[in-house]
């Protein structure tokens, strides 16, 4: 039984017609509906710039008041025409029907009043980055839309009596978000935006005020007056400390909460806010801070600038570490390894690191510090994903991972390539998903069984070793009772297959994997080895009888007695196996033999 591949090319039809009922009909004659409902799939320049060009029938459907409902103006490019004569084309296109519009960066008073005396009608409003709209010009325009239910005024400098006029203006509002950079001082508090929220805004079903300085108390308030209250976002408030009463009024009031110190990987301004003020220059890795300068008198009006509390521009892009939840750096692509773990401890201080992943060239007289920095941020209990990768490092230089990584209770996805584990003594990664061992080195002949008989929770796990390693992996199969990883689906092994205690132990080492669905061997063998014939255990383990869909067997010599009769091992037992990979140093003399061999398995699936 053998897999076998063909290649399938589609090609899509022409523009012009559609084949239907077996007759070609012209893309213009479809019914408008169906037409608007294509093109709407489109953004707001593709409509104007091309599809409206097309022809006359998708011209009308272009200028149909239906099409411009909902009105996005977000990722336009570099364009040469005026983005806001655009908007204003855009809303008269509406005719009175807009009901939703999303516009970042470039927003004014004059074109958000506009857009207000022109679409009474309006339900949602996004204003992202819109640094040139003053507390006057945004309040004037929403006491025009009493139907508003849903505002995101994110990077504003909206002050406390700016927001009540805003509550009381839009009396149906269910959805309101007021985002600014978190700030970790403490001292810098205040419960003006939360009071007013609280007073004004009892009708709210989702709250977003991330990076917010409000208190407990201010909390509080919001907690006692919005009492319908489902979704709220406090993360990067770190002036609130929900613990005790107030975290229990908050989980009964409110069914998600989002912590201070939650990961901000689904933060629709991360990644605007790292690539607009994170340009680090070549020569010392510190932020381009000219785009700061937009902000700068933003409005005339405002008794609150979010950005005053810092005296300079270094400490924003300090605070703006805060908002990255993943860190994957190589200390290749800095000038020296000096700078690397400079930035690097810099980095640290401030950062709320959910993964940290890390491509170490260390020389001879560069100095230790990877064991700090993996022992920081598994000690916060909030890192989710490490991988730590030396490259064409002595044995010499291994650096001792710290105990607490083998603690971390909220880690998934583990890799450590090229480094000294150390000690096991206490291991519990009791959520541990993934877990990838590539080279390293023990402290103990134990070590490599304590490390993964303590993740009960594993479904992925690969084992790279040096071939000096290998009575350590046939010390594993000595453990008595095996371990048992009911949730491992996916096991890559890679070993000498011609070491006798490896292999004729293999069917006892697969009883630990009940559920394995997928199994890859990678023979290590630095030479060809003759061996006597060896029998495989006449039980098949678990796996082989209920799971295992896939193997693959690889060897760098040819295909001898070895992969032969594992792979007749695997063929003869495996109820549901769909897939049996063999891959060999292929020789002309034996190409034929083997092949005939393949076809003859005793396939029992």
């Amino acid at each position: 039984k053998m897999a076998s591949s063909s290649s399938l090319v589609l090609s899509s039809p022409s523009l012009t017609p559609v084949i239907k009922d077996g007759e070609y009909k012209n893309w213009a004659e479809l019914p408008s509906e169906l037409t608007s409902s294509i093109l709407q799939r489109l953004s707001l320049v593709e409509i104007l710039e091309n599809a409206q060009k097309v022809c006359t029938s998708w011209r009308r459907v272009c200028k149909d008041p239906s099409m411009w409902r909902k009105i996005v103006m977000h990722n336009l490019g570099n364009l040469w025409y005026d983005r806001e004569i655009m908007c204003r084309h855009v809303v008269d296109r509406s005719q009175g029907g807009l009901i939703e519009i999303e516009i970042w960066y470039f927003c004014t008073d004059s074109l958000l009043n506009y857009i207000a005396d022109s679409s009474s009608s309006l339900r949602s409003l996004t204003l992202a980055l819109c640094s040139q709209i003053t507390n006057n010009g945004l309040t004037e325009a929403l006491m025009k839309l009493p139907l508003l239910e849903e505002l995101d005024v994110s990077f504003s400098t909206l002050s406390g009596d700016s927001l009540r006029v805003v509550g009381q203006s839009c009396p149906n509002l269910k959805t309101f978000k007021l985002n600014c950079l978190g700030d970790i001082r403490t001292a810098n508090e205040g419960d003006d935006d939360a009071l007013a929220i609280a007073e004004t805004m009892p009708g709210l079903h989702n709250l977003q005020i991330f990076g917010n300085k409000l208190t407990d108390a201010g909390l509080n308030a919001i907690i006692d007056h919005c009492l319908n209250l489902e979704h709220l976002d406090l993360r990067q408030c770190f002036n609130v400390n929900i613990v005790g009463d107030l975290e229990k009024r908050c989980s009964e009031r409110v069914k998600v909460l989002r912590r201070p110190n939650d990961s901000t990987h689904d933060y629709p301004y991360e990644e605007v806010l790292v690539f607009n003020t994170m340009r680090a220059s070549e020569d010392g890795f510190m932020p381009n801070v000219s785009c700061y300068h937009d902000f700068e008198g933003a409005s005339d009006n405002s008794d609150y600038d979010p950005y005053d509390v810092y005296d300079d521009p270094y400490d924003m892009w300090e605070s703006l570490w805060l908002l990255i939840s993943e860190l994957d750096l190589s200390s290749s692509e800095f000038p020296e390894y000096n700078a690397f773990v400079g930035f690097v401890d810099r980095f640290l201080e401030k950062s709320c690191l959910h993964e940290l992943k890390l491509k170490i060239l260390k020389r001879k007289n560069n100095k230790p510090c990877v064991m700090r920095w993996v022992d920081f941020v598994a000690r916060r209990k909030l890192i989710k994903h490490v991988d730590v990768e030396y490259i064409y490092v002595s044995r010499k230089r291994l650096e001792v991972m710290p105990v607490s990584l083998y603690v971390c209770e909220t880690l998934l996805y583990l890799r450590l390539n090229r480094v000294f584990v150390g000690s096991l003594d206490s291991v519990s990664l009791p959520y541990l998903k993934t877990m990838r061992l590539d080279e390293n080195m023990y402290d103990s002949d134990t070590g490599i069984e304590s490390l993964i008989s303590s993740c009960p929770a594993l479904e992925d796990l690969s084992i790279v070793r040096k071939l000096d390693d290998n009575p350590l992996i046939s010390d594993y199969f000595k453990v008595e009772p095996f371990p048992q990883f009911c949730n491992l689906s996916s096991l890559e092994a890679e070993v000498c297959l011609r070491h006798l205690d490896i292999l004729g132990m293999l069917p006892t080492f697969l009883e630990s994997f009940p559920n394995l669905k997928s199994i890859v061997l990678v023979d290590l063998t630095h030479s060809k080895t003759d061996m006597l014939p060896i029998a495989l255990s006449s039980v098949p383990p678990q796996c082989l009888l209920s799971s295992l869909e896939f193997v693959e067997i690889k060897s760098r010599y040819e295909a001898e007695f070895v992969l032969m009769e594992l792979a007749n091992y695997f063929a003869e037992n495996s109820v549901i196996l769909k897939k049996l990979v063999v891959r060999w140093k292929r020789s002309k003399l034996e190409e034929d033999t083997v092949l005939w061999d393949l076809l003859s398995l005793p396939w029992r699936s």
